[in-house]
Parts: C-alpha cells; structure tokens; sequence
C-alpha cells in the first residue's frame, strides 16, 4: 500500500504504529513525553515505511526497548530500499572522504619531512654554495628573492629551503 498525502489519517497511523511498538517491545515502559518525542520525531515519516524500520529494528537489536537512532538508521535503510538509491552511497562517500583526508595527511608529512630534511641539507653547505643555489631557485621562484635574504640561508624559509635543495638536485642530475 502506497499513501499520498490524503490518502491517511495521520493520528490514526500513528495509533497502529503505537500498537505495534507495544507489540514488538512489551516490556517498553514509557512516558507520554517520550512518545510525544517519538511522535514529533518520526509523525511525519511515512507511516508505513517507519513500521517496516520499527519491525527491522526489532529483529536486528532484538531489545527490551527500541532507541531513535536504531530506528532512524533502520529508517534510513528503508526509505533506501523503497527508492532505489544503494545503501552503500552515503557510507562510501563518507569512506572517501576519510580515505582522502588520510592520504592528504600523509602527503602532508611526507611534505613536511621533506622540508625538515631540506633544511638540515642546507645548513651542512658553505654560505657561497648556498647563495649560488639560491640564485638558481630564484630564477624559477622569483618571488621568494623578496622575501629571503639570499646570503643568509639561517634565515631562509623551510619552503625556500625546499625549492633551493630541489634545484640543486635536478642540477646535479
């Protein structure tokens, strides 16, 4: 059975879901503030549907008493099924988000490691090796010779330093 918007009486689906939740759960104590919560929480779901979630709910956590969230994610799942959209989608893309932060935080220490270790390079070479290497790096990366002593490699910048090692290396290969 499928509802349209006219097609029900809200109070009187809410009445069947109530009957069956006392089925499902009969040792649930409640409130009427607690249903009232329930009721302002998932009325305005498809009745049908939430009874399905309410049934799922009960056979997967097979509890004394039903929780939102429980219900909610067998909701979710539900309304999923009914509308043909992959159950899947959502996780994943929240995977792929996790697995792209990850990556990027992994390239963000390799980075970094690279920058420290280009640093300490620098610092083991003469001040004149140093100035003649920065010359080079200056001439592809013009605007880090505003903003570094090119005679001062202590006062260089990791990400100058960088550049200027990198330089060095392709020369020397």
């Amino acid at each position: 059975m499928t509802f349209s918007v006219i097609d029900f009486n809200k109070e009187d689906e809410w009445d069947k879901t109530l009957l069956l939740m006392e089925g499902l759960f009969p040792k649930w104590v409640t409130t009427r503030e607690q249903l009232n919560s329930w009721k302002d929480k998932f009325g305005m779901l498809n009745p049908e549907w939430f009874r399905e979630a309410l049934n799922l709910c009960y056979h997967r956590y097979n509890a004394d008493s039903p929780k939102p969230k429980w219900v909610a994610q067998c909701f979710k799942e539900i309304q999923a099924g009914k509308q043909g959209i992959p159950l899947c989608e959502g996780q994943s893309a929240e995977q792929k988000f996790e697995q792209e932060k990850k990556e990027w935080d992994s390239y963000a220490q390799i980075v970094e490691r690279d920058r420290k270790n280009a640093v300490r390079q620098i610092s083991s070479w003469s001040e004149d090796e140093a100035y003649k290497h920065a010359l080079l790096a200056t001439k592809n990366y013009p605007m880090f010779a505003e903003s570094n002593d090119l005679k001062k490699p202590s006062t260089w910048s990791p990400t100058f330093c960088q550049f200027v090692f990198v330089t060095k290396n392709r020369i020397s290969n």
